[in-house]
């Protein structure tokens, strides 16, 4: 990009500032855990067909998509709707649903992971409209759901049930605003152990499915210390993500035990 060229998309972006800053600040104050994204969806919608583009729509899966242009080169770009949950309010100094604007920053959940960018593509595209999209050029959005469960499988949809088949991706994960060309691979792993319930009185009755998983936890930490390390993606690694019991009740031996792990792969 020349010079000239570069400030007058940066002054056409600077016009949309204050509604860019005003739709984000809008979908943060909508809470959407994967699974419930629907009023969200619905602002987003709304957004997207204010901003007019050439098509508006939500697609089966219920992700929100947009298309501008009809050129054969096809252009995707993503961001995720959907967030996970809050945690402890009280660890919050703001309100994670407000969108609060202070000292030029946004707060909330989301305002990193990933609604900035939904809210900036889709002004870019709006600018890009306005300037004139290339001739041989489709490009589409996705404000995707489901993302923080299932990532992969919203634009896997698109892909397979909607017809839509990219040459290109940018995907609007926060990356410091920095361009990144790759990323690890992840894999979910679900480990369970068994054993058998007692009252607690007699715990030397049954056997402890907690008990039997502490050996594969800190097998699993030592695992992680040996993972190699990548010069392009960094660091393979793994660790466990979440553990829970099935148990009568406080006082008996748990008979179950469930481990996820979040694995990230490097080539090889």
């Amino acid at each position: 990009m020349t010079d000239d060229r570069g400030k007058h998309a940066l002054a056409a972006a600077q016009r949309y500032r204050n509604d860019i800053v005003r739709f984000l600040r809008e979908l943060i104050a909508i809470p959407a855990e994967s699974g419930k994204e629907g009023a969200r969806c619905a602002r987003a919608l709304e957004e997207f067909r204010a901003l007019g583009f050439d098509e508006a729509r939500c697609d089966g899966l219920g992700s929100v998509i947009a298309r501008i242009g009809s050129g054969p080169l096809v252009i995707l770009m993503d961001g995720h709707i959907d967030c996970v949950g809050v945690g402890d309010r009280a660890a919050w100094s703001h309100d994670p649903f407000a969108g609060k604007e202070e000292a030029g920053k946004v707060f909330g959940r989301g305002a990193v992971d990933e609604l900035p960018a939904i809210a900036c593509m889709a002004y870019g595209a709006r600018i890009l409209a306005e300037r004139g999209v290339p001739p041989g050029v489709t490009v589409w959005l996705c404000a995707s759901v489901l993302e923080e469960d299932c990532d992969g499988y919203p634009l896997m949809h698109l892909i397979e049930h909607e017809g839509i088949r990219p040459d290109l991706v940018v995907l609007g994960e926060p990356t410091n605003l920095d361009v990144y060309r790759g990323h690890r691979g992840r894999m979910s792993v679900e480990i369970l152990t068994r054993g058998r319930s007692a009252h607690g009185a007699h715990a030397h009755r049954g056997v402890n499915a907690v008990y039997k998983m502490a050996p594969i936890v800190a097998d699993i930490a030592a695992l992680d210390a040996r993972l190699k390390h990548d010069d392009f993606l960094g660091k393979g690694s793994i660790t466990v993500s979440w553990i829970d019991c099935t148990s009568p009740s406080f006082n008996a031996v748990p008979d179950g035990c469930r481990i996820v792990l979040d694995r990230r792969m490097c080539a090889g």
